[in-house]
């Protein structure tokens, strides 16, 4: 697994969607399986192929209040804004709090993202790009 400082140098950096997209692919070639990233208190949980598990503090990105209820069409709508550049990762991480995201947990083995309320409850899975080329900028 590559070092806490240098992944937390990684998700600092995260500003938009192809960011996003470009150290999902940078995990999985270090060999992260998986990794949540967790709205109320910022934390992420990285796994590697044994399922060990390496833990950045909330400090990187600060945590948010979650609304109660979901809101799968404010999800969508964050979510359109963060892929097409009209958003930033701190913007898009208040947006989904406020559509009742507590959680969403990123499959590198699958290329799927999958967002979830404080709940368990899936509000929304979507596919992660693997080119470029396919990301608006």
């Amino acid at each position: 697994m590559l070092t806490t400082e240098n992944m937390k140098a990684r998700f600092l950096a995260v500003r938009t969607r192809a960011d996003s997209v470009d150290i999902a692919m940078a995990l999985k070639t270090a060999g992260v399986k998986s990794y949540s990233y967790h709205v109320t208190t910022g934390n992420i949980a990285l796994y590697n192929q044994q399922d060990e598990q390496q833990l950045l503090p909330g400090d990187i990105h600060p945590p948010q209040f979650i609304a109660p209820q979901p809101d799968p069409a404010r999800l969508t709508w964050a979510l359109k804004m963060y892929q097409t550049g009209k958003s930033n990762f701190a913007a898009f991480c208040q947006a989904v709090a406020s559509a009742g995201v507590n959680l969403w947990i990123v499959d590198l083995k699958r290329m799927t993202t999958s967002y979830f309320t404080a709940s368990g409850y899936a509000i929304h899975e979507e596919s992660i790009p693997t080119q470029t080329c396919e990301i608006p900028r």
